[in-house]
């Protein structure tokens, strides 16, 4: 973990994939052991913070952000990045995840 640490903080070509694997260990693994989820928010947050400002429309990044902030239990603000960065309207003339 630390290695990782390190490698995300020095914003070379692998830092995005050091923040992935940080972002996995904080978001997806916790929900798989019965571990206190909030003990992992803080680290996560910062780095998905950083990871956005650097790719706003990341598709890795999005899921992971939209996981994160169902781990904030904050379900609103998960199915708006989805909704958000919808490219079936492009593709469909319509978007089948509005309703429209």
């Amino acid at each position: 973990m630390a290695q990782l640490r390190l490698c995300f903080r020095t914003k070379s070509i692998r830092s995005p994939l050091a923040g992935i694997m940080l972002l996995a260990m904080h978001v997806i693994l916790p929900s798989f052991f019965a571990t206190d989820m909030s003990a992992h928010l803080p680290e996560a947050t910062a780095i998905m913070d950083a990871l956005l400002a650097q790719y706003p429309g990341g598709a890795i990044f999005l899921g992971l952000q939209g996981r994160l902030l169902r781990m904030k239990k904050d379900l609103a603000g998960a199915i708006s990045v989805r909704h958000d960065k919808c490219t079936g309207c492009a593709w469909y003339g319509a978007c089948y995840h509005r309703g429209r």
